[in-house]
């Protein structure tokens, strides 16, 4: 099965969808969401970030801390990609993967097969989102 939920949602979606049921894809997204595992960075990371251009031009360091994750879904463990847009000092936690995975089209498309969400109520595509 999948290694990474952010690849090929829509191909992915439809090969799920020809070899579960709905019920059974119900129970693995809340089973999913329920086995997502966080493991925090214990090291403080950092981006460089340059805004202005010539005389105005500034860059600032932004400190950090990252984590991995993972879940559980129809007998795969899935690594979900590491955050790369942090505020400065922020610290990743579950709950941060959790928004993460219910905002994915893996989850919307998944949830819409189950039952669980109608479409009009999917949430919109990662690159649409707003913080």
């Amino acid at each position: 099965m999948l290694k990474c939920w952010d690849r090929g949602d829509a191909f992915i979606v439809r090969a799920i969808k020809n070899l579960y049921t709905p019920e059974e894809v119900r129970k693995s997204i809340n089973g999913a969401i329920k086995s997502i595992h966080c493991i925090p960075d214990t090291i403080q990371s950092y981006n460089t970030q340059t805004t202005g251009h010539g005389k105005s031009e500034k860059t600032d360091t932004i400190f950090y801390y990252g984590a991995n994750a993972n879940f559980i879904l129809l007998g795969s463990t899935i690594q979900m990609p590491r955050p790369w847009l942090v505020k400065k000092n922020e610290r990743i936690d579950i709950n941060y993967f959790i928004q993460q995975f219910k905002r994915s089209q893996l989850y919307a498309g998944l949830s819409k097969y189950a039952g669980l969400i109608d479409e009009d109520i999917l949430p919109p595509a990662e690159d649409t989102l707003e913080e």
